[in-house]
């Protein structure tokens, strides 16, 4: 079984062409972390952009949502991100889905 609560990753937009540009990668930027999910609690913070997950690259927003829709619900993964400059990684357990 495979699913995320909606909560368990933060706003995402894609990067512009020119921030693309300015830091050589592509991937998903941070807008908004729920205080009280997974996200938060694993130290992702608005604005950072995320480059990877689990080692495989991140094209944009969409592609980091499919990535974690076929990831296992209560499974941990990893998160490359950019903050500031710094690439770091934060590790972020994935939630159950709610049932609509």
């Amino acid at each position: 079984m495979t699913g995320v609560q909606t909560c368990a990753l933060p706003i995402l937009t894609d990067l512009s062409p020119s921030q693309v540009t300015r830091i050589g990668a592509t991937g998903a930027q941070v807008k908004n972390v729920d205080g009280a999910s997974s996200a938060e609690r694993g130290g992702l913070v608005a604005n950072d952009v995320v480059l990877s997950l689990d080692g495989r690259a991140v094209r944009n927003a969409r592609d980091l949502m499919n990535k974690v829709a076929l990831t296992r619900a209560g499974s941990n993964v990893q998160l490359t991100v950019l903050r500031a400059g710094t690439t770091l990684t934060v590790t972020i357990g994935l939630e159950e889905a709610y049932a609509l």
